[in-house]
């Protein structure tokens, strides 16, 4: 009893800065972005490296880069990962997102439409396909590629054809977007 009663009377720890636990993650991380991007460029450069050591390594990269606002960058990324081995739908639903924040609809439609031709399933392609679709004013078309996805798959299409409250409020996305 007397143990537990000095443990409660000790002073709690005081941390150097506020949100010193929370820099300290980012700074890993933008280590590790780094460190990715400088294995990157020695493993593309050897030639003795693997082709998909090479696919693997550009597709995390372009995903990096991606994630930093780095957009040429990841694109540059994905075209290099398409020279290798151009049949991942993940790979072009990727391309598709770097175009879309771009506004280059008809390069990001091609792509989502490859990755759907690849995996008939991949639900966020066929949302963002509508979506693109709807920014372009083609609702019908929309309309169309989500209920040709129902009929493939009752899950297959994420989104809603009636208005939500925050697209009332103006949004540009959709809600489940």
């Amino acid at each position: 009893l007397v143990f537990f009663f000095l443990m409660i009377r000790q002073p709690p720890r005081s941390t150097p800065k506020p949100s010193s636990a929370a820099s300290d993650v980012y700074k890993r991380q933008q280590k590790d972005y780094d460190n990715l991007e400088l294995q990157l460029v020695k493993y593309q450069s050897e030639s003795k490296t693997s082709d998909s050591l090479k696919y693997i390594l550009s597709f995390y990269a372009g995903v990096v880069d991606y994630r930093r606002n780095r957009y040429e960058h990841a694109k540059k990324n994905y075209i290099y990962c398409a020279t290798l081995y151009d049949g991942d739908p993940q790979l072009h639903y990727n391309f598709s997102l770097v175009f879309l924040m771009a506004n280059q609809f008809y390069e990001a439609t091609y792509h989502l439409q490859e990755c759907i031709r690849l995996d008939p399933n991949h639900p966020y392609a066929t949302n963002n396909l509508a979506y693109i679709h709807i920014l372009l004013g083609n609702n019908k078309a929309a309309q169309d590629v989500c209920n040709t996805a129902y009929l493939k798959n009752k899950r297959a299409c994420l989104l809603y054809t009636s208005p939500s409250p925050r697209d009332q409020r103006g949004s540009r996305m959709p809600s489940s977007a």
